[in-house]
């Protein structure tokens, strides 16, 4: 995809261009203008070549040949003028539609630019809101680690209060265990005992 530098790039370009075509093109309407003021003149000269040739007609100075010979060379200026005239007119036609196409493409170039302007800030929000949504999550993360860590110094302290209880329960039974022997030995003591005293006895 195109740059936003390089369309920016381009469109400066193309000001330039169409700069460039209508100060031409102010040029060639000058030069119509010019050609425009020649024919004027052209046209004086004939009307004054056609006022001398009714003058030396009337006068007889001037031959047939000599009259046709200065309207055919006034008509031919006329008509080189004007031929001039029509190019002039051409070229400042092409140099317009040249304008008028650039400055299209310039418009064109302006839309995508205003495009590319907007989807970029659309983009920057979208980015906030990740960003917003990933500093909820770091925050939620963290404060799951702090409960995590709780609940495994709680854990730990009821494993130590187990194996507390279990070794108290250890304890108990050994002495349970002892005291039962020694129940047990003094059983077999009063037995014997009692025995000896009914031998005695008898």
């Amino acid at each position: 995809e195109v740059s936003q530098e390089a369309i920016f790039e381009y469109s400066q370009r193309l000001s330039q261009q169409v700069v460039a075509l209508e100060k031409e093109n102010v040029g060639l309407q000058d030069e119509n203008a010019r050609l425009a003021a020649e024919n004027r003149k052209l046209a004086e000269r004939h009307a004054l070549l056609e006022q001398d040739n009714n003058g030396l007609r009337t006068t007889g100075l001037a031959t047939l040949q000599e009259r046709q010979l200065a309207d055919h060379q006034a008509r031919e200026a006329l008509q080189a003028k004007s031929g001039e005239n029509m190019l002039f007119r051409n070229e400042a036609d092409k140099q317009r539609q040249r304008a008028e196409a650039l400055s299209a493409d310039l418009t064109r170039q302006r839309g995508v630019n205003e495009r590319l302007q907007s989807e970029r800030t659309q983009l920057q929000r979208s980015v906030l809101g990740l960003e917003a949504t990933a500093n909820a999550m770091q925050a939620e993360m963290v404060e799951q680690a702090a409960t995590e860590a709780r609940a495994c110094d709680y854990r730990d302290t009821l494993q130590r209060h187990v194996n507390a209880l279990g070794e108290e329960k250890r304890r108990l039974d050994e002495q349970a265990s002892m005291r039962h022997v020694a129940e047990a030995h003094l059983r077999h003591a009063r037995e014997e005992l009692q025995a000896e005293r009914c031998g005695a006895s008898g």
